[in-house]
């Protein structure tokens, strides 16, 4: 199990690395990125806890940052409901930090990995986006995936990368989040 989360975390690394990776066109050296930053995030998915356990929260609240195309800096509120495996939930997505609402749906998704604090999910987000209405009529279908960690027994990390796409047009510009939120222990 340790080595299928070690790929797990060396996944995550490696999405860390492209997403960060500077353009071929920018006058960025790469050298600027500092070493710890790969070790830190090494660690933080390869670390487990066995007395965190996701088979314990049953809700997920979490807000961040949010890099979107067409809007730049944007964040995020999302709350989502476990079922064992599943999920259920909603989200919001405003336009800049801390200002208006700019999308706003619900999602549905499955963890294909939940093995103690580490979670790996799969979610379909669908909405109404503010910016999209200009162009095809609001519609926002999202495919999403997130790796979430447990820092504690009831706080959480959650990286996550997703490809909204609207009903008129393909985007090929991911949208990459960060969040940090608190989950519900479950009272048996």
């Amino acid at each position: 199990m340790k080595t299928k989360l070690k790929h797990i975390g060396l996944a995550a690394l490696l999405l860390a690395g492209v997403l960060f990776i500077p353009d071929a066109h920018a006058q960025t050296n790469l050298s600027q990125v500092p070493d710890q930053f790969y070790g830190t995030a090494f660690q933080w998915a390869t670390s487990i806890d066995t007395n965190k356990d996701w088979r314990t929260i049953d809700l997920e609240v979490a807000t961040g940052y949010k890099q979107v195309n067409g809007i730049g800096a944007a964040s995020d509120l999302t709350a989502q409901y476990n079922f064992g495996r599943w999920n259920a939930g909603a989200w919001i997505q405003f336009s800049g930090v801390g200002s208006a609402i700019d999308a706003a749906g619900a999602q549905g998704g499955y963890a294909i990995i939940q093995d103690g604090d580490l979670k790996l999910e799969t979610n379909l987000r669908v909405g109404y986006g503010r910016q999209i209405t200009e162009r095809s009529g609001g519609v926002i279908i999202e495919p999403e995936i997130a790796l979430t960690k447990l820092m504690t027994k009831n706080t959480l990390t959650k990286i996550g990368l997703s490809l909204p796409q609207d009903c008129k047009r393909f985007n090929n510009n991911p949208t990459f989040y960060v969040e940090v939120g608190f989950g519900h222990i479950k009272h048996p």
